[in-house]
């Protein structure tokens, strides 16, 4: 499978779960951090594998990707902090829902087709190796943090920073990054 379809299907299975929870009768606080991981781990593989890739590979800097991933972080940490109001839950993961998609449509447009032009079959599977091994350790930082109330479970602040790489700077200094709160 090429990177770009890993990736295009990796949209598709995030708002397919977007539209599962929007349409639950009851979203539990599980459920919504689940997403809210896989979200992370999707975030994190772009911001630090993905757009410096095709960023060296093009010479460009993606700066309304970036801008779009802010308003994706931004929009799910609204919906966290809802977490046990359903009505309210809900009408933040429709927000959410419109953020990622307009995040996918932009980025499956100009990236990947960046992606196959400018970089070799051999380049395009390593990237995809990273973008996994990244997805995967981010998941996991944020499945294994503690929840709100001290008990165990997931982290009411997966889409922060300290779920990522606590402590980490960004790796390229010619880049512009958006922090989250």
């Amino acid at each position: 499978m090429t990177v770009t379809l890993s990736l295009h299907r990796e949209h598709r299975n995030i708002e397919q779960s977007l539209a599962l929870l929007r349409d639950l009768l009851e979203i539990s606080s599980t459920d919504f951090h689940a997403l809210a991981s896989d979200l992370a781990a999707h975030l994190a593989a772009d911001e630090d594998v993905l757009y410096p890739a095709v960023e060296e590979a093009s010479a460009q800097v993606f700066t309304s990707q970036r801008a779009q991933h802010a308003r994706v972080r931004e929009a799910a940490l609204d919906a966290s902090k809802c977490v046990g109001d359903a009505r309210m839950l809900r009408a933040r993961i429709v927000e959410l829902a419109v953020a990622f998609a307009a995040h996918a449509r932009l980025e499956e447009g100009a990236l990947h087709a960046c992606l196959e032009s400018r970089m070799s079959d051999a380049s395009l599977q390593v990237l995809a190796a990273k973008l996994d091994r990244v997805r995967g350790g981010v998941a996991a930082r944020c499945r294994e943090g503690s929840s709100p109330a001290g008990g165990a479970g997931p982290r009411r602040d997966v889409m922060s920073r300290e779920c990522r790489y606590p402590g980490e700077a960004r790796r390229s200094d010619r880049q512009e990054w958006v922090e989250g709160p």
